[in-house]
């Protein structure tokens, strides 16, 4: 009996864990969107971007095409550039967390590699 009550407890939760999750399908609208300066979608679409779409030997101007003008962040090398995802100042002037997009390219202006960094 307990065997059973386990079981049905795992199949009430399942779809409540589907429908928490935070991600949600990249579409370049909702990239795009802000308030009040902070992007609404972007940290709940970034996964889907990095998997759906291949990043790596993008040039440049595609990469400008479907994100948008990126936004340099803190200091980067020549050849980064960053997208913020999340941005938190808590009750502070400067920043207590930050979630970027951080891309490299090649001397060529292509995605070389990209990575999810956070700082706090």
């Amino acid at each position: 009996m307990k065997t059973n009550s386990k079981k049905g407890l795992y199949l009430l939760f399942i779809p409540l864990l589907i429908a928490c999750s935070p991600d949600i399908e990249f579409e370049k609208e909702g990239w795009k969107k802000q308030v009040d300066g902070s992007y609404l979608y972007r940290d709940k679409m970034v996964n889907n971007l990095l998997k759906s779409q291949k990043l790596e030997g993008l040039p440049y101007d595609s990469l400008v095409s479907l994100l948008g003008h990126p936004e340099p962040y803190g200091m980067l090398k020549e050849n980064e550039t960053t997208y913020i995802l999340v941005e938190d100042y808590g009750r502070d002037i400067d920043p207590v967390y930050v979630k970027l997009l951080k891309i490299k390219l090649s001397a060529d202006s292509t995605v070389s590699a990209y990575e999810v960094v956070e700082t706090k």
